[in-house]
């Protein structure tokens, strides 16, 4: 057996029981890619022998991660990065992992949105900066804005938006407590907190432990109360024909539909993810 079969054999033997056989590769793969900076073809490539495996310094690293993987932290805060579509973010503990369904909701707006210009667009509970990041490299943007109540968040947001060469500016706002700073958006996109309470139980000890609670959870008697708010004020910063889009947790699409008719928005739609075909997604224009 090579030098490479043996350690990532002895990589993996070591999360297995933890994790499977299959999560356990993935994970060790991900470790491969962000500290050799291989892909797994290009590291089973027999061309590429330049790889250090015995050196202290690539065990002392692995060594940490591994403890770290046992711990059930997430791959990504270990690495420090994710992939968002086709852009690399930094991410912490300060910030949400960004999850499939919101890569989702990002192309359905830039499919929806693709012909249109100078748009201006604000994002309401940004995070790592992920949604007003790819929005504003894929379409016509005049101005995108993104929101934030944590300040820890919106610093690894402007360093995600410096690395990506985006224009995004980024401001601290509650918006429970504060209106939106401006009136005339095209689109307002939120991604806000919609896990209940009640649902902490059932959930895995890698985001419970690690992921910021204040960007999940909701109590479980207003599980609404940040699309109410978001739904409300925008009705005041949106333009005429402007389009408001939520990500949303799939047992409220219907709650969050009818919420938005009775506000006055017109062609109010929900719309699914594409692999579990969920209610994930909710879209509203300003009559």
């Amino acid at each position: 057996m090579s030098a490479k079969h043996l350690f990532f054999q002895s990589q993996v033997s070591q999360i297995e029981t933890s994790y499977g056989k299959a999560e356990a590769e993935e994970l060790i793969y991900r470790l491969i890619d962000a500290y050799f900076d291989k892909t797994r073809l290009e590291y089973w490539d027999l061309t590429q022998t330049n790889l250090d495996l015995e050196s202290p310094e690539i065990k002392n690293i692995f060594a940490q991660a591994i403890n770290r993987l046992l711990q059930f932290e997430p791959v990504q805060y270990i690495v420090g990065h994710t992939f968002f579509l086709d852009y690399k973010l930094d991410v912490s503990p300060a910030v949400l992992i960004p999850r499939q369904e919101t890569e989702e909701l990002v192309a359905m707006i830039i499919a929806n949105e693709k012909e249109n210009r100078g748009l201006k667009i604000l994002d309401i509970g940004t995070g790592s900066g992920c949604i007003p990041i790819a929005l504003s490299s894929e379409l016509d943007c005049k101005e995108v804005i993104g929101l934030d109540v944590s300040n820890d968040a919106l610093e690894v947001a402007k360093a995600n938006a410096q690395t990506n060469k985006s224009s995004v500016e980024f401001r601290n706002l509650d918006i429970l407590s504060e209106e939106i700073p401006k009136s005339t958006f095209d689109i307002i996109v939120s991604n806000p907190p919609y896990v209940l309470e009640s649902d902490k139980k059932a959930m895995d000890k890698n985001v419970l432990n690690y992921e910021p609670g204040l960007a999940l959870f909701v109590p479980d008697d207003s599980p609404l109360k940040f699309y109410i708010a978001i739904a409300e004020k925008s009705l005041a910063a949106l333009v005429e024909g402007g389009r408001l889009y939520f990500e949303i947790h799939e047992k409220f699409g219907r709650k969050i539909k009818s919420l938005m008719e009775q506000m006055g928005y017109l062609k109010v739609e929900i719309h699914q993810d594409i692999f579990l075909e969920k209610d994930r997604m909710v879209s509203g224009i300003k009559g």
